[in-house]
């Protein structure tokens, strides 16, 4: 997405009305840009005059079923180096 580079595998199921869903991601080493890059263009003059520094990268999964009354575990670990 823009600038962040995304990694997913696995899967998401519709068999029925649930949704079934197990999924890992991550994002390798990025620069703090990167996330800027994600805020749409419609606000771009209120973020011209940001700076950002640093570098992240995080990963997590989400498995489990999606239903109306129940929605699936997930877990993400954040990792920020100098921002």
């Amino acid at each position: 997405m823009n600038n962040l580079l995304l990694n997913f595998e696995g899967s998401v199921a519709i068999p029925d009305e649930d949704v079934n869903i197990d999924l890992v991601f991550s994002s390798p080493r990025s620069d703090f840009k990167d996330i800027i890059s994600l805020i749409p263009a419609i606000y771009k003059n209120d973020f011209s005059e940001l700076e950002t520094s640093g570098k992240m990268n995080f990963n997590g999964n989400i498995k489990g079923k999606l239903t109306e009354t129940t929605l699936p575990t997930f877990n993400i670990a954040l990792n920020v180096e100098n921002g």
